[in-house]
């Protein structure tokens, strides 16, 4: 018979016995366990019990089912001593076989504040013992000091210990994060055996085991020479298990008793919450260096932007953009510049991803551009030598959409070519919209050798007005998840600006209206407009 032993949340001591067959967990009231809690669906776990091997599944719950911590994908075969949580719930899998000789332990405790035994016995002299050691804690400033304290005090307060260790996960695997013995136990060095620590980490059982070769199938403790050994959980809040305490014995005499273990336990829940509280401090001193690099490299990018309009000798230029990024660092970017006394170039982009590595990607990307319009001037072959020198130097893999225009301010004449970015808006002085039908290119960054097609040639007259723009304008999201704010709307936005109203503020009322459709201020992606308009 197998059974779940719920060790933590509401039912806390109640015993679930597994019957042939499935087994349903969850908050209905027709179902093998019903369990109480917001956090469990109706019908949230399923446990097939067949011929004595369980293999549990989630039902597609909002929260997930967890087999000793991670998240069950699929089916997961149970075995004894797993541990199980379902919402608030926790179990423990117990089989009613008899155990084997070889995992035979003398005591075992709930490593939990809410267990009556840890000081059921002499109870003043244990507070008082877990109170110095939160005072010695206390002074520790980061988890390597907790770790060093807590052994160094643990072995003079239990002088029949050899050696005392700390030890913690890693990935799939772990390692020790403070070691101390005394005399001829230094030989034993740091090694361990894992079998047993991935028990007393999964079950959150403390153990104490005398004759402790008997404990471990992989014969690692027999040979080490360990006689008896006392292996606790370093359980923080909500169960989370942060390592072990384990002290081990290689002498004869003088064992562990279960008031040892006991006290152990109780004095691991106080180093759990120091060393919780130190972690803490680390994750919030790092969240801050963080949050000063990502303001650091946002005002770098911000300074990437063009800030003057170029004044050309060939005539007057009038040209405004604006960026409002969905988050610290953003994807987008947009530049202008002079090219020679009559001519001007224009760059919209996007670049995959968020974050430093997108900034600095973009910092490339803008920089070669630059480089490339310099000395080239087909807007398609600048296209096609920046895709080609971005894909070369790419490891992640991330690609980049552009929209690039080409504009001499004498004849009004504009060249245009994209590289998978939405195709520009035309305004002419009558207030009429039209999409630029400027063929879409490849994305840039993936394939080094790809063609792109010739770019567009149009005239802008006097009053004239281009509009460059990225996806984080259409694709904005409104109320509804499948409603966005789409090109037809902008295009409506676009023709009922103001004639003859600012660049400035054009870009300020479409930003406005953008804004009351998402009815939000924080957007899902950056937006980024650049007006021209001939003068």
């Amino acid at each position: 018979m197998i059974h779940l032993v719920a060790i933590e949340g509401a039912a806390t001591g109640a015993k679930f016995a597994l019957v042939e067959g499935e087994n349903i967990l969850g908050r209905s009231h027709q179902l093998a366990v019903t369990l109480a809690g917001t956090d469990v669906s109706r019908r949230h776990t399923r446990i097939l019990l067949r011929q004595g091997e369980a293999l549990i599944e989630d039902l597609g719950s909002s929260n997930g089912t967890f087999v000793n911590g991670r998240r069950v994908q699929g089916q997961a075969l149970l075995r004894a001593r797993d541990v199980v949580k379902i919402g608030a719930h926790v179990f423990r899998v117990e089989t009613d076989q008899p155990a084997d000789p070889a995992m035979t332990i003398n005591w075992s405790t709930l490593a939990d504040v809410a267990n009556p035994d840890l000081f059921r016995e002499n109870p003043a002299r244990k507070l008082q013992i877990v109170l110095d050691f939160a005072r010695l804690l206390v002074r520790a400033t980061d988890a390597e000091a907790v770790h060093l304290c807590l052994i160094e005090q643990l072995l003079l307060l239990f002088p029949q210990a050899s050696r005392g260790l700390v030890i913690a996960p890693r990935g799939d695997s772990f390692e020790v994060k403070a070691s101390q013995s005394r005399g001829s136990a230094g030989s034993v060095g740091a090694a361990f055996s894992r079998s047993v620590v991935a028990q007393v980490m999964s079950s959150g059982l403390a153990v104490l085991a005398e004759d402790a070769a008997k404990l471990d199938l992989s014969q690692t403790i027999n040979t080490l020479g360990i006689r008896s050994l006392i292996c606790v959980p370093l359980r923080g809040q909500g169960g989370r298990t942060l390592g072990v305490i384990q002290l081990d014995r290689l002498q004869r005499g003088a064992p562990f008793t279960h008031e040892d273990l006991n006290l152990v336990t109780a004095i691991s829940l106080q180093a759990a919450a120091s060393l919780e509280n130190t972690i803490l401090q680390q994750e919030m001193l790092a969240a801050q260096r963080l949050k000063a690099d990502l303001a650091l490299a946002r005002e770098v990018q911000h300074g990437l932007l063009p800030v003057e309009t170029p004044v050309l000798s060939a005539g007057p230029l009038d040209l405004c953009g604006g960026l409002q990024p969905a988050q610290e660092i953003a994807g987008d970017f947009y530049d202008y510049f002079a090219l020679d006394d009559r001519r001007v170039a224009l760059v919209v982009a996007d670049v995959s991803g968020k974050g430093v590595q997108t900034s600095l990607h973009m910092g490339m990307v803008r920089a070669l551009a630059r480089h490339f319009l310099e000395t080239e001037p087909s807007p398609a072959r600048v296209l096609f030598r920046l895709n080609n020198a971005v894909a070369r130097n790419n490891p992640k893999f991330m690609f980049v959409t552009l929209a690039l225009a080409v504009y001499d301010v004498a004849s009004g004449r504009c060249e245009i070519a994209r590289a998978g970015h939405p195709a520009p808006l035309f305004r002419n002085h009558r207030g009429e919209i039209s999409e630029v039908a400027v063929p879409p290119g490849p994305l840039l960054g993936i394939d080094p050798d790809c063609a792109y097609p010739e770019e567009t040639r149009i005239t802008l007259e006097p009053g004239d007005t281009l509009l460059l723009f990225s996806d984080g304008v259409t694709e904005a999201y409104g109320q509804e998840e499948q409603d966005l704010f789409g090109l037809e709307r902008l295009m409506g936005v676009f023709g009922q600006l103001p004639v003859q109203g600012v660049l400035r503020d054009w870009l300020r009322l479409i930003g406005d209206e953008i804004r009351a459709f998402s009815q939000t201020d924080t957007l899902r992606d950056d937006v980024t407009l650049l007006a021209l308009r001939r003068m």
